[in-house]
Order: structure tokens, then C-alpha cells, then sequence
């Protein structure tokens, strides 16, 4: 029987944005050249936890259900489009403008984390949406390249696992955890 849950907390987007993600990465030509991300699992990555064990999900969901008392929803828009890694193996993404709400949020849930003695990736908060992972960028030019314009209101909070089914990659909700007007 399996112990532990590959987890996530994670800021889900609206669809409005999930249509125009989907539609700049299609126009990119990579199809063939990288591993696009499904739109169903766009999200922005606020705490990744990795292997955890199944014992610690209440700590985990208190833990981020402190961190969201009182925090409003979050307004924010697609902005540019960047890469991590090398440009012949990237991983494609597209930034967020007026995300620097959900680095404060991505810092309390974090922080209570650590108090609560559970693990996770310390490396700093760059909101942003993985649009495709092992991406060949050679030729592609990305000075200035941006979405079409899109904008949002982000008031799930979610904590997810990460799971492989028929080979492709799942992100199953665990719990939502709800941003409200205070």
C-alpha cells in the first residue's frame, strides 16, 4: 500500500486564462520539439512538497488553511514568456503581472510548513505557469513574446498530488482552500 502522495500547493488559474495559455503555446510551432504541459494542469506552484507521507495531510491542510485566513483573492494577468534551463532543453513559461500577493501567500504557507515540521523546496517564488517542459527553443525568439492579453481573479488555493496515469501526468485536487474578501 502506498504511504506517500507526490504534493503541491498551487494557485488554480480561471479559464479565461487556462484558454489563452493553451492557445500561446499551440501558436509557439513546438509540437514535436517539446513536451507541452495539458491545459488541465496549468497552475502556479506555490510550495512543492514532493514525496510525503500520507500521515502528514492534516498538518499539511492546517498548515495552509492558517495561511489563507484573511488573504483576499488575488487580480493578476499574463505577462511575458521566459525559460528556465538551456535553450535546446527548456522548461517554456509565462509569467504573472501582480503576482507579488501569492509570493506572500506562497511565504506564510511555507513558513507554517516549517513550523509544522513537513518538508519542502526551498528555492524563492517566481510565479509563473509551466506551458512545456524538455522544450527546444533553438531558432525561437522570446524578446517580447507575450500572451494575448488575459487577466484574472485566483481564489483557489489548492493542495494537489502528482500522479502518472496511462502514462500521462494527473494533478488530482486533495483540497481547496478558498480566498475570500476580508
Amino acid at each position: 500500500m502506498k504511504q506517500t502522495e507526490r504534493l503541491f500547493i498551487a494557485a488554480e488559474l480561471p479559464e479565461n486564462m487556462v484558454r489563452t495559455l493553451k492557445h500561446t503555446a499551440h501558436s509557439l510551432g513546438l509540437r514535436g520539439k517539446a513536451r507541452l504541459s495539458r491545459p488541465e494542469n496549468y497552475h502556479v506552484t506555490l510550495a512543492f512538497l514532493g514525496e510525503t507521507e500520507l500521515a502528514h495531510a492534516e498538518q499539511i491542510e492546517r498548515a495552509v488553511s492558517r495561511a489563507v485566513e484573511n488573504v483576499p483573492p488575488v487580480s493578476a494577468a499574463l505577462s511575458g514568456l521566459g525559460y528556465f534551463g538551456k535553450k535546446n532543453d527548456a522548461v517554456l513559461w509565462c509569467g504573472l503581472a501582480g503576482a507579488q500577493p501569492l509570493i506572500a501567500l506562497a511565504e506564510r504557507i511555507r513558513k507554517n510548513l516549517g513550523q509544522a515540521g513537513i518538508w519542502f523546496d526551498g528555492k524563492p517564488v517566481r510565479p509563473h505557469i509551466t506551458l512545456a517542459r524538455r522544450a527546444d527553443l533553438t531558432g525561437i525568439s522570446l524578446e517580447g513574446a507575450s500572451p494575448a492579453p488575459a487577466a484574472g481573479i485566483l481564489s483557489n488555493i489548492t493542495l494537489f498530488e502528482s500522479v502518472r496515469e496511462a502514462g500521462r501526468l494527473v494533478y488530482r485536487p486533495l483540497r481547496r482552500f478558498y480566498l475570500k474578501d476580508v
